[in-house]
C-alpha cells in the first residue's frame, strides 16, 4: 500500500482490517477524529507508536506532552509542518508494514518448502514469472504449472534431504510493494546433519494484495 492507496481507504467508515495501530492512529487523525486516534496511540507503546503519539499531541498543541513522546520514540521534536509530519509518518509506517508482510511470505515459503507443499508454492508463496540465480545458472519459471522444486525430486540428493531453516533474514531496502532481503539458510539431512549453508538475496513483491517471492539469488556461504 502506498500513500495514495492509504488515503483511498479513508472513504470507508473504519480502517482496513489488519492495519497496524500506528497506521490506525494516523487514519483516524486524517478523518478528523482525534480522540479515536489517541485511543489507538495509547495501545501502542513501541517506538513507532510513540512517534505517532508525539505527533498527535503536537497537533493538539500540548508540546510538553509531545516532547515526552518524542523522547520515548528516540526522536527530536518535529519542526516541519503537521501535514509533512503526517505524510512522513504514514510512509514510514507503511514501509514497516511492508517489511512485515514480505517477511511473513519468506516464512511461509520456507514452511511450504519443508512440507513439500508444491500447491502452496504455486498459489501462495511465489509470483510468476519467478527467477532463480544459483550455482546451476539462471532458472526462469514462467507459470505456476512450470514449478517443480528439484530438492524433492532429484535422485540422490533428495533421498537424504530433511529440511531447510533460516539462519538470518534482514530487509535491506523496502518500498510499499517491494522488499529486498538479505538472508542465510542452512540445509539439513534427515539425520539432522547439515549439507549446505547459503547466503541469498530475495525480492518479495506485493501484487493483487499478496506478498510472494518473485526473485532469488543464492551463493554458498
Amino acid at each position: 500500500m502506498d500513500l495514495d492507496e492509504f488515503r483511498g481507504t479513508m472513504a470507508g467508515s473504519a480502517p482496513p482490517e489488519g492495519m497496524s495501530l500506528a497506521l490506525q492512529t494516523l487514519w483516524w487523525d486524517a478523518k478528523g477524529d482525534w480522540d479515536r486516534a489517541h485511543g489507538c496511540a495509547q495501545q501502542d507503546s513501541g517506538q513507532t507508536g510513540s512517534a505517532v503519539h508525539a505527533y498527535l499531541h503536537r497537533k493538539e498543541g500540548d508540546m510538553r506532552n509531545a516532547g515526552g513522546w518524542y523522547s520515548r520514540a528516540g526522536r527530536a521534536p518535529a519542526v516541519v509542518s503537521l501535514d509533512d509530519e503526517w505524510q512522513a509518518l504514514v510512509a514510514e509506517m507503511l514501509a514497516i508494514e511492508a517489511v512485515q508482510g514480505a517477511r511473513a511470505a519468506l516464512e511461509g515459503f520456507m514452511a511450504a518448502l519443508n512440507a513439500r507443499d508444491a500447491d502452496a508454492m504455486r498459489t501462495r508463496w511465489l509470483h510468476f514469472p519467478c527467477v532463480c540465480f544459483a550455482r546451476r545458472g539462471v532458472t526462469m519459471i514462467p507459470t505456476p504449472a512450470d514449478y517443480d522444486d528439484r530438492v524433492w525430486t532429484e535422485d540422490g540428493k533428495s533421498a537424504d534431504w530433511g529440511r531447510v531453516e533460516w539462519d538470518a533474514i534482514e530487509a535491506v531496502d523496502a518500498g510499499p510493494d517491494k522488499v529486498h532481503f538479505r538472508a542465510q539458510f542452512t540445509c539439513y539431512r534427515t539425520d539432522g546433519s547439515t549439507t549446505d549453508r547459503s547466503r541469498a538475496l530475495y525480492i518479495v513483491i506485493r501484487r493483487n494484495r499478496r506478498w510472494a517471492i518473485q526473485g532469488r539469488s543464492s551463493l554458498a556461504a
